[in-house]
């Protein structure tokens, strides 16, 4: 009835057959992938150097469990603080002081005028 070799009562098999086809598809375009070549990745006074040492996990885990927090933390953390919070009131505030305000609104105010100065209704619709 279809293009597909299954019929429609044989439930989800023209999908699943399209999906297979993909992938397939997708597999094979993989396939053909070069290689980089790996084998001289590690020069040769690389190769023979010694391995790292090893360090006993006891030290790592002591240097970090090792406390970090000293009794001015608690200072430099509320400073810090206070600093950002006056930031941001600081930030909070107007951006354009009354002046600069009352400029610009005179400037859109004046804008018509200026753009019809520029632009002649005579020149613009020619």
């Amino acid at each position: 009835m279809g293009y597909l070799p299954f019929h429609q009562s044989q439930g989800y098999a023209g999908p699943m057959l399209i999906r297979a086809l993909f992938f397939g598809l997708m597999l094979a375009c993989a396939s053909c992938t070069q290689f980089p070549e790996l084998d001289e990745t590690v020069s040769k006074q690389e190769q023979m150097q010694d391995f790292p040492s090893l360090v006993p996990l006891k030290d790592i885990t002591t240097a970090a469990n090792a406390v970090s927090i000293t009794p001015d933390t608690t200072k430099v953390v509320q400073d810090r603080l206070e600093r950002l919070q006056a930031k941001a009131d600081r930030l909070r505030g107007p951006v354009l002081t009354r002046r600069e305000r009352d400029r610009l609104a005179q400037s859109i105010a004046e804008a018509p005028e200026k753009i019809e100065t520029l632009f002649p209704p005579e020149v613009a619709t020619q």
